[in-house]
């Protein structure tokens, strides 16, 4: 004869409700990630816009168009002059056109005299 044991699942438990000390800890932990995101980011919105943070960026901006301080500065100062030679050219310039503007006139009110 052949006997067949037959096992019947174990019960289950009866299901526990959930822990408040465990949910306010998940709460809690929760929350301080969010308080040190926050804090994070003002930090680091603070370093960026402060005097350091800005100094670091000229340094980076320096860098990345290949030019160092003192040849900016070098650079600056040769287009400066530059500029004020420019302006002196004009100047004269503008000197020799109103100059010429006043001899055409001239030449102009002596013909207009001597045909009246």
């Amino acid at each position: 004869m052949i006997q067949v044991v037959v096992q019947t699942p174990a019960p289950m438990p009866p299901s526990m409700p959930p822990d408040p000390n465990l949910l306010a800890m998940q709460a809690f932990e929760l929350l301080t990630i969010g308080v040190m995101a926050v804090t994070l980011i003002f930090v680091v919105r603070w370093v960026v816009m402060s005097p350091i943070g800005q100094a670091i960026g000229e340094r980076l901006r320096g860098k990345r168009h290949g030019l160092a301080t003192g040849e900016q500065e070098d650079r600056l100062a040769r287009i400066e002059a530059e500029m004020q030679a420019l302006r002196g050219d004009l100047g004269e310039f503008s000197e020799r056109l109103d100059f010429a503007e006043r001899v055409l006139a001239e030449s102009r009110d002596r013909r207009l005299g001597a045909g009246s």
